[in-house]
């Protein structure tokens, strides 16, 4: 596989911007991290830059090959807006940091359902309501071209457009 970790998690993490920001990503700008200790025979790391709508933009670094300290699957997700900064850390707690410094947990709204029963009540309340679950074929399309922009944005060094790979993918 020449991009496993492009393949294998960018794609939810990418679901993850999307869904955090309700925005579309616009263009992806891409480089391939591949150091020298590395297994894979492709490229199993990637630095990104996403440029979402409104001008909203995050920086994107994975790898498959980390040493020493290695980050959770979930991620460590950074959100810095104009009061702060919101983090996921890699111990799973959310804290927020203020503009004047400190830091505070912040606790998670209790869901009535997680993981694999949330994502099965959204399926059944989709058939029964005759309405597009939430991470319907044509959403996840998105996600996919976003996917398929970094790795072409690895393989020529350009900026990729997501908007035509969408385009194509759904026959518009």
């Amino acid at each position: 596989m020449p991009h496993p970790f492009l393949h294998d998690m960018a794609p939810h993490h990418f679901d993850l911007l999307r869904a955090c920001t309700g925005l579309e990503c616009r263009h992806v700008m891409a480089a391939g991290i591949r150091p020298p200790w590395n297994w894979y025979k492709g490229v199993p790391g990637v630095d990104a830059l996403l440029a979402f709508e409104h001008g909203v933009s995050a920086c994107y670094t994975g790898t498959m090959v980390a040493r020493g300290l290695a980050t959770p699957q979930d991620g460590v997700i950074t959100v810095v807006g104009e009061e702060g900064t919101l983090r996921l850390e890699a111990d799973s707690q959310v804290r927020w940091y203020g503009e004047k410094g400190g830091s505070e947990v912040i606790s998670p709204n209790v869901m009535p359902f997680s993981d694999l029963a949330a994502t099965l009540q959204e399926f059944l309340g989709a058939i029964r309501e005759g309405r597009k679950p939430e991470t319907h074929l044509e959403d996840n399309v998105r996600t996919l071209a976003m996917v398929e922009a970094a790795i072409r944005s690895v393989e020529t060094g350009q900026r990729v457009a997501v908007a035509p790979l969408v385009a194509a993918a759904l026959g518009c």
